[in-house]
């Protein structure tokens, strides 16, 4: 995902790692790799389901990507994140 939250710790609406801001709670109560400062995240995919079929959502509280689309009002339907390891293993074969 996004550079801007490249090794920051992951926050939630309980336990939240960077001092004296709950980004989580500014984002809805959702968990995720905030950053710190006034503006804590770029990109956010555990956001809340818009009930609007338009979209739109209180400011930064649903699924958005800065830089995909810079409307920060604006949320994504749906998302999908597919992980895999950064080296694949070669496995041996069984004889």
């Amino acid at each position: 995902f996004s550079r801007w939250h490249h090794n920051f710790p992951f926050s939630t609406y309980d336990h939240y790692a960077i001092e004296n801001i709950n980004c989580s709670n500014l984002h809805g109560g959702v968990g995720w790799w905030f950053h710190s400062g006034t503006e804590c995240a770029h990109v956010q995919l555990n956001g809340r389901l818009p009930t609007h079929t338009d979209g739109l959502v209180p400011l930064n509280t649903g699924i958005l990507w800065i830089g995909w689309r810079t409307d920060r009002h604006y949320s994504f339907q749906h998302v999908r994140m597919l992980i895999q390891p950064k080296f694949k293993r070669h496995r041996r074969r069984r004889r």
